[in-house]
């Protein structure tokens, strides 16, 4: 059996892509919260806190931002056009408060900024998770290439880091 046929046989041809996103959407989110939250705090998060969200940001979340990121790469011309530039838009502004958290996060004094950084992601990340979802649901996983199909795989077989 063809990995590409491995792939559909797990999930119905016809099952919105939406569908199994939402999944994966759900524990990703349940996982940058628990990673995030203590960094949220303003007065209480301490330097150790805010440099484990920074580690947790540079390794397991830029392993998921990365695939999830690349999906919307593959998917782009198969979007509305207003929706997928909006994808790429949100994705770049998380990328850059990924980038300012990296900064912050390893800096004394910091804890209100890392703060509202962190919040930030968190929403936003949340947003264009439910983006992505709406706009694939109208995409059939028996419609995916090989490539897309391989990065739903990933994306489902992602450890979940506590």
């Amino acid at each position: 059996m063809t990995p590409i046929a491995t792939e559909k046989a797990r999930h119905a041809p016809d099952l919105p892509l939406s569908t199994p996103l939402r999944l994966v959407h759900d524990r990703w989110l349940r996982e940058v919260r628990n990673n995030l939250t203590p960094a949220t705090l303003p007065s209480g998060s301490t330097i150790w806190e805010r440099w484990g969200a920074v580690r947790y940001l540079a390794d397991e979340f830029n392993f998921h931002f990365g695939c999830e990121s690349s999906l919307v790469d593959r998917l782009y011309d198969r979007l509305e056009p207003g929706v997928a530039a909006r994808l790429v838009a949100e994705r770049e502004a998380l990328e850059q408060i990924r980038a300012e958290l990296d900064v912050l996060g390893r800096r004394h004094g910091t804890a209100g900024s890392v703060s509202v950084l962190a919040r930030a992601l968190i929403d936003r990340l949340s947003l264009w998770c439910a983006e992505i979802e709406a706009a694939t649901r109208g995409l059939a996983v028996g419609e995916l290439d090989q490539q897309t199909l391989e990065l739903l795989a990933q994306l489902e077989a992602a450890p979940v880091m506590a």
